[in-house]
């Protein structure tokens, strides 16, 4: 009888699963884990990783459609269903993570939630996890310690990147790019999506466990990622491949106007 009531949630997203190596699935054993120790069963989590179900932009649809009942979608997945997301490209909005928290974590995420539960159907936003920190910019022509440095970059072709740190260890970019300059300059959480009608289907206690496991998978995913950061997967490993630039107070200021 127990088994027959138990609640399949199918987890669908686009990273390996080592908890230990991406901030993503970090986040997503970590609300596994809790929602099927705290509920005692009655609700399994299988975990589909690495788009095994689709693409992360046909993620967001099945959530629609409760084909899967929870993913966690990228700026760019979720923008051809909810355009105003690219309010979070602002670049230079934040100096350091610390203000990122604050700020998803406060009246604006509510807002940005229900701003996207009001225009996507059938969605249910749990939180924004981090995928990784703030964006940094690598090349493959030289150092770019000021504006002027950007001349000549990425006109025909494409001579560089942007990605969070941690990506850009994982994807062994200092094998073809020499330059990397910490601009910080970007900051693009993940949307944890739930499909609605699933969320509906869960007796208050259900529903109170899945909040405070997002609330969990939400603060794994920014400590994995500062100690990714921080460990020989980040910053300090590609510091012996690549040559690492910080901008100046003043050059970020040139950026950011």
């Amino acid at each position: 009888s127990a088994f027959a009531d138990t609640k399949i949630l199918k987890f669908a997203q686009d990273n390996k699963t080592d908890p230990f190596e991406n901030p993503a699935h970090a986040c997503t054993a970590v609300f596994a884990n809790i929602v099927e120790a705290d509920t005692n069963g009655s609700i399994k989590v299988e975990v589909y990783p690495s788009n095994q179900l689709g693409s992360a932009a046909e993620h967001v649809q099945f959530i629609q459609d409760n084909v899967v009942q929870a993913t966690l979608t990228s700026t760019g997945a979720i923008s051809s269903y909810y355009p105003r997301i690219d309010v979070l490209n602002l670049a230079f909005a934040f100096d350091h993570n610390a203000a990122t928290y604050e700020v998803f974590d406060g009246p604006f995420g509510t807002a940005l939630a229900a701003d996207i539960e009001a225009t996507i159907p059938n969605s249910k936003v749990l939180g924004f996890p981090d995928t990784g920190g703030f964006f940094a910019i690598t090349n493959s022509k030289r150092p770019i310690e000021n504006l002027e440095d950007f001349e000549g970059i990425q006109t025909g072709v494409i001579d560089g990147q942007m990605n969070p740190v941690p990506i850009i260890s994982f994807a062994n970019f200092s094998e073809v790019q020499d330059y990397m300059t910490l601009t910080n300059h970007l900051f693009s959480p993940y949307t944890f999506m739930m499909s609605k009608s699933f969320w509906d289907s869960l007796s208050e206690d259900e529903q109170r466990v899945v909040n405070y496991a997002a609330e969990s998978c939400v603060t794994a995913s920014r400590g994995l990622s500062r100690i990714i950061e921080a460990s020989d997967r980040g910053l300090a490993g590609l510091m012996d491949k690549i040559e690492v630039t910080a901008l100046s107070a003043e050059a970020r200021e040139e950026f950011k106007a």
